[in-house]
């Protein structure tokens, strides 16, 4: 798609300036952000009623933003993990409870082998180790959900301020 520099810097222009709106005017203030939102959208050349505008428009945004990323795709080397493994893992150490003296890892691997077994855990460091990084990825995957949370309540108080003109 070919696109008009001239457009591109008037465009930009709009983007860059600021607007005075009156405090207690956020009727008029929200239409303000609408628009800029909109002159956002049109500066990358996409469409402000695209169903993925946002996922398109954070793209750009985000390149500008963090130059250094790059995804380098690889086949996977050595074994396989197994998440879904350590997650139940997880979850079983978690709801574990022991009188006995001693590690509660040692009797942990001890009493739920076969569980350890499944996950590749064999050794009391090994079971650490699967705990923290199964602790890891549960914290990440909430935070994704948070983050996605975040954008959808984003992407929807933009609907209703759309909607609200």
């Amino acid at each position: 798609m070919k696109v008009d520099p001239k457009r591109q810097i008037t465009l930009l222009k709009r983007i860059n300036r600021s607007v005075i709106v009156p405090a207690n005017d956020t009727r008029r203030a929200d239409a303000v952000v609408a628009a800029w939102i909109n002159d956002i959208f049109r500066y990358y050349d996409i469409d402000p009623t695209s169903p993925e505008r946002w996922e398109r428009v954070f793209g750009f945004l985000a390149v500008r933003a963090f130059p250094d990323f790059r995804l380098i795709q690889s086949a996977p080397v050595g074994l396989q993990k197994a998440t879904a493994k350590k997650a139940e893992l997880l979850s079983k150490f978690e709801g574990y409870q022991t009188r006995k003296r001693g590690s509660k890892y040692k009797h942990f691997l001890a009493d739920h082998a076969a569980a350890c077994g499944a996950a590749g855990v064999t050794t009391i460091p090994g079971l650490k180790g699967a705990i923290g990084n199964a602790k890891r990825e549960r914290k990440i995957e909430r935070e994704t959900l948070e983050l996605r949370q975040a954008i959808n309540a984003i992407q929807a108080q933009h609907q209703r301020n759309l909607a609200d003109r």
